[in-house]
């Protein structure tokens, strides 16, 4: 016993000297994954005549299920064994046990195969697949090599948490101390991965308790749930622009629509396991990561998201249409809110001179983060805003890119606009409008990239390259120092005046942008204390904010009961 233990600690304190970093560690999730997506093309055959199921949207689903289910059974593991540190480490060493199903089903099958699917009983059947270990069927759904492999990852979780809570293993009285502890490691790691595995039978029951006792719940009614889900929602018409037609059959169809839904309610799970970790792993650098997020900026990014579907629900051309659609815009919120972190971290990192002087209680100023963790630290955000946008919608995506990228070339070298007075507002400008077209084509059941008025996009980007050039008003002597040109440093004295009138003047152009002519009952008195609030001294970044948020907060409601109004009138 006392050289299990050693043996096993041995194996933490080597998981934990192992210096991996996030990028490093992703690497290896990834190509350990692919290695198992490509064993699974041989033993589990497509319905669809021999071909591999290698669609971006079945690898992604598929990714972000063995990643929620991996930190699911990591954070279980810790709370049980009560060791923290290099456990991600451990288990991703662990990780190739994921061969095991597509080899095992191989090789039992003959090298047919068997057909692995997610579990879709609910109600009392799906009580009965959790008590008899993922049901009567072998050959179907939990296969034998999935079973194989469950059995040993609960077989290994209970020797695990077991042997790292017994404390003094040479008094025989507490030999078996740790036994509840890996129990119950055992049982609730069971629970989530038979969760996870059966999550169509799962959202089924949730959302029909009433019928669980009604021995009504079939797979056949699972399955026209699912569809039900799907069709009722935006998710089908956000898969590819065209919809259906883009498909040859609507099964394939109805199965990137599974992808994108389930994707969402993992990458949820995923952001919600992955956060709580580096919470309780490393704390003091998770929350000062926090507090370097600008809450004001990302408000207001995501007012203007809002403000592009808000767009699109007035117009008529799409509305919130079940909860799915509440899920999908929770994702891309957080999308944007993880993009917008990149550039935070990026420009952080290429800023770090200038921040010295204006901004010394930044995370890579003050010394809490390193410039390799910010740079791995903006990896992860990256990888968030990029999945968190792709499951929402092929023009989601592609407008987060278009976000990513104008901050990228605006912070970083060898280009970085930011020194380039023009150019620097004009790529903030892409940014807030890609912002808008995010929300307005996601909500939009037209894809047509027409039905947004070309001289609106215009109009929004001269405005906003007009109006955030406030942006620079607080680092003014930091921009000085680096030699950065923006318009308060060029015309000195005047800056304020300058970047004020500039800032007035972008509340006045809404109102015509727009042909909402009404809206200056707004714009007039929002231009003027605008530009006082950015004139007087000493100057405060967050009235200024405030005044932007009042401003689009107050339009869109202004606008919303306006349409409300006429549409109660029949005037539309």
């Amino acid at each position: 016993m006392v050289y299990n233990v050693r043996v096993l600690n041995k194996i933490l304190d080597w998981s934990e000297s192992q210096k991996i970093s996030i990028s490093e560690w992703v690497t290896a999730f990834v190509g350990i994954l692919f290695v198992r997506f490509f064993l699974e093309f041989f033993s589990n055959p497509s319905p669809y005549g021999g071909s591999i199921t290698s669609y971006a949207s079945t690898l992604v689903h598929f990714s972000l299920f063995f990643f929620t289910a991996l930190f699911g059974v990591i954070i279980i593991v810790w709370y049980f064994s009560g060791k923290k540190p290099g456990l991600q480490n451990l288990f991703l060493f662990i990780l190739p046990i994921t061969w095991l199903p597509p080899i095992v089903d191989m090789v039992v099958s003959g090298g047919k195969g068997f057909v692995l699917t997610y579990l879709v009983d609910g109600g009392h059947a799906l009580l009965f697949d959790f008590l008899t270990f993922f049901g009567p069927s072998l050959t179907r759904g939990a296969t034998f090599g999935i079973r194989f492999e469950v059995l040993i990852i609960l077989a290994g979780i209970g020797f695990f948490v077991w042997q790292a809570r017994r404390k003094l293993v040479i008094r025989p009285l507490l030999a078996f101390s740790g036994c509840l502890p890996a129990i119950l490691a055992v049982l609730i790691s069971y629970t989530f991965i038979f969760s996870l595995f059966a999550l169509p039978g799962v959202l089924y029951t949730a959302s029909h308790v009433q019928n669980f006792n009604s021995g009504q719940i079939t797979n056949v009614t699972t399955a026209n749930f699912l569809e039900k889900t799907i069709t009722g929602s935006n998710i089908g018409q956000n898969i590819l622009d065209n919809g259906v037609t883009s498909y040859g059959s609507y099964q394939i169809f109805l199965e990137f629509g599974v992808d994108k839904l389930f994707s969402q309610i993992f990458f949820l799970l995923s952001i919600f396991l992955l956060g709580f970790w580096f919470y309780k792993t490393q704390k003091e650098k998770f929350l000062a990561v926090l507090r370097n997020s600008r809450p004001e900026r990302v408000l207001f990014y995501w007012l203007l998201v809002s403000a592009g579907a808000l767009s699109a629900f007035i117009l008529g051309l799409g509305s919130f249409r079940s909860w799915v659609d509440i899920m999908s815009f929770i994702c891309l919120l957080i999308s944007w809110y993880a993009g917008w972190m990149f550039a935070v971290h990026t420009n952080d990192i290429a800023d770090v001179a200038i921040d010295s002087v204006s901004n010394s209680d930044r995370p890579l100023t003050d010394g809490k983060l390193t410039a390799e963790e910010m740079k791995q630290t903006a990896v992860i955000w990256l990888l968030v805003s990029l999945l968190g946008s792709f499951i929402v919608g092929y023009y989601p995506f592609f407008m987060n890119l278009i976000f990513l990228v104008a901050y990228y070339i605006y912070s970083v070298p060898p280009l970085r606009f930011k020194r380039v007075p023009i150019f620097s507002s004009f790529l903030i400008s892409i940014a807030c409008l890609a912002s808008i077209l995010c929300g307005f084509f996601w909500l939009s059941a037209d894809k047509n990239f027409s039905i947004f008025p070309m001289l609106t996009a215009l109009g929004i980007m001269l405005a906003f390259t007009l109006g955030v050039n406030v942006r620079d008003m607080k680092d003014i002597d930091g921009d000085t120092t680096d030699g950065i040109m923006t318009l308060p440093v060029i015309f000195k004295k005047n800056g304020a005046r300058v970047v004020g009138a500039l800032f007035a003047t972008s509340f006045l152009l809404a109102p015509i942008i727009f042909h909402f002519y009404f809206l200056y009952i707004l714009a007039i008195p929002t231009a003027i204390v605008g530009y006082k609030i950015v004139t007087k001294k000493p100057y405060r970044e967050k009235y200024v904010l405030i005044v932007y948020f009042s401003f689009v907060v107050i339009s869109a409601l202004l606008t919303l009961a306006l349409y409300l109004f006429a549409l109660s009138r029949n005037l539309l």
